[in-house]
């Protein structure tokens, strides 16, 4: 059975709440460990303050048929060079029932829809197997290993989005 999943943009007040570790009320019904962590939030701040669109910069929870928050994906900064990185994460509870593999389905339906990206990158631990089902689910491409700005070795997945046609 498909699963239902929809994707909620974060407003910039729940990015401070959740920046200081708060759940804010508005959001209803949340699932342990689907919210993202506070220095998603803080980065996202920072974003913003630099003047960045709150589409690239905000997170997205994800919310089941219930209404329920189980997860958050959000496209981890504005594009450069029409390439555009994701990050996505469900909580521990809602876990393979195929609620990634449609948030981040969604998320490269915007992307798409942007017309600002031909590149979406996904940068996951070569040890988390679940998320790198997903994307190669999704047709991403590892292109090798990386080392992120903590010194994580992570492995660089692409996928290329097709460019809109142009009608004459």
């Amino acid at each position: 059975m498909p699963v239902s999943v929809r994707l909620e943009a974060l407003r910039e007040e729940d990015l401070h709440a959740l920046a200081r570790a708060e759940t804010p009320e508005r959001l209803g019904k949340v699932a342990p460990g689907a919210l993202p962590p506070a220095f998603v939030a803080r980065r996202s701040l920072s974003q913003l303050a630099d003047g960045k669109p709150l589409f690239w910069c905000a997170t997205f929870l994800i919310r089941d048929s219930t209404d329920r928050v189980v997860g958050g994906c959000g496209f981890k900064d504005a594009p450069t060079d029409q390439r555009v990185e994701i990050g996505y994460a469900v909580a521990p509870d809602h876990r393979k029932r195929g609620i990634a593999t449609e948030a981040l389905s969604a998320m490269l339906d915007m992307a798409r829809a942007s017309h600002e990206v031909t590149t979406v990158i996904a940068r996951i631990d070569p040890d988390n197997i679940a998320s790198v089902r997903v994307v190669q689910k999704l047709g991403f491409t590892s292109v090798g290993l990386v080392h992120d700005e903590d010194g994580d070795r992570l492995v660089e997945w692409l996928i290329h989005l097709a460019s809109p046609t142009l009608e004459h």
